[in-house]
């Protein structure tokens, strides 16, 4: 294969690269987007050969954060918070898991069912730590979210679906456009 091509393909998802990023070539997309599921991001930047060094953890602003109680005024252990909201789903695991093979109804129903099984157990992960964090920051309760927990709700919302649609093997072999376009389109619905 010709080194100039290979030299235009992100390692990580398969787009088209804009150079050269922590030591891997990526898109803009995969370098500002890596830290979305870090466990699984980070993994998939060292396969594609982006190096563990080059890492600057004085970068990382999450770490940095501290929030403060409106209703105490003290600030809750950024440390703490931190390790609450880590959690790392296994995406690898996921993905794949309905497959063309849809011979009948019934073996489409079965894969679906699989499926939603898997985002089951990722979705109570996801909420059980950010329920963890809600406690923590809200000991008096009867706080209103604000924006920031909005956002952070929502974000969560279109990352589990963003997750479940990786289980389907026809939305996986889309090209990446065309993948980012149809999750463009999600739109959350009241319960």
């Amino acid at each position: 294969m010709d080194e100039g091509v290979c030299m235009t393909i992100c390692a990580i998802c398969g787009d088209r690269a804009t150079g050269k990023h922590f030591g891997a070539i990526s898109c803009h997309s995969c370098k500002d987007r890596r830290t979305d599921c870090r466990a699984c991001r980070y993994n998939r930047c060292i396969k594609a050969g982006m190096k563990a060094e080059a890492v600057q953890m004085e970068r990382d602003s999450i770490g940095k954060r501290q929030r403060v109680s409106s209703s105490s005024g003290a600030t809750s252990n950024s440390k703490t918070s931190q390790e609450s909201m880590e959690f790392t789903p296994s995406p690898e695991s996921l993905i794949g898991i309905i497959d063309d093979d849809w011979e009948s109804p019934k073996a489409l129903i079965d894969a679906l069912l699989r499926s939603e099984e898997k985002m089951k157990s990722l979705k109570e992960v996801v909420i059980t730590k950010t329920g963890k964090l809600w406690t923590a920051m809200n000991v008096k309760g009867g706080d209103k979210a604000n924006l920031d927990d909005i956002y952070h709700s929502i974000h969560t919302q279109l990352i589990l679906v963003i997750e479940w649609a990786k289980t389907i093997q026809s939305f996986v072999q889309l090209p990446t456009d065309d993948q980012v376009n149809f999750c463009s389109q999600i739109r959350l619905a009241p319960r």
